[in-house]
């Protein structure tokens, strides 16, 4: 592993994010191996909470010096410049590159980007859809039951619990579409479509999304 010279802030919003996030679900399935969290499901899943700690991943890769194997770095960076680095080594299979080179390294390529964002965070996969973020109650930091939902093919959390912001969110849908809210609330908190499309991916429902946006927006945001 390595580090930029101070680690301090790194270490601290890490921790924060180390508290929320626990697996990532395994919505992929493969034959020969049962289920495995892919790197769109680890990428969405993930995202949210690096955010909302002053975190971001960046990932590359680069010839090894053992002919054939590539080597999968993997950054955490804050805000402050601070960051901390992995390096994963990932050999094609020599069987796959005989039938695609191409298509060999770029799926060791991918291999080691979902490899190497796990172990950077310290998270596993899980089958339950609600160990994303659960809470010591069972419950996710959405109020979400362990059950969950089935959405689009793949399992997610399902809500379960109402508390202040759902009751806001209800009184403010009387006179707005879901739509404007989350636009408004997108632009409050200075998120992209792209986290707001992150976001849809991880949590089942609209209202579910604008929850998470709300909670995620900073005090005193305009």
């Amino acid at each position: 592993m390595k580090t930029s010279e101070t680690i301090g802030k790194v270490s601290a919003s890490l921790f924060v994010v180390s508290t929320k996030l626990k697996g990532i679900f395994k919505n992929a399935k493969t034959g020969r191996f049962g289920g495995y969290a892919n790197l769109e499901s680890i990428i969405t899943g993930v995202a949210p909470f690096l955010n909302e700690a002053e975190l971001c991943c960046l990932q590359g890769g680069k010839a090894s010096m053992v002919p054939g194997e590539m080597i999968v770095t993997t950054r955490i960076l804050h805000t402050s410049g601070e960051w901390i680095e992995t390096e994963v080594i990932m050999p094609p299979s020599s069987d796959a590159i005989k039938k695609n080179a191409c298509h060999a390294y770029a799926s060791a390529y991918t291999y080691g980007r979902r490899v190497g964002l796990m172990a950077a965070l310290n998270l596993y996969p899980t089958d339950d859809a609600s160990d994303i973020a659960r809470d010591d109650d069972g419950n996710t930091a959405d109020n979400v039951s362990p059950k969950g939902v089935t959405v689009n093919g793949i399992t997610k959390p399902e809500e379960v619990v109402k508390d202040d912001i759902d009751i806001k969110i209800e009184t403010a849908l009387k006179k707005n579409t879901m739509g404007d809210l989350i636009k408004r609330q997108a632009k409050k908190a200075s998120m992209s479509s792209f986290d707001v499309a992150s976001l849809r991916k991880t949590h089942a429902s609209e209202q579910a999304v604008l929850k998470a946006m709300i909670k995620m927006t900073p005090k005193g945001a305009k």
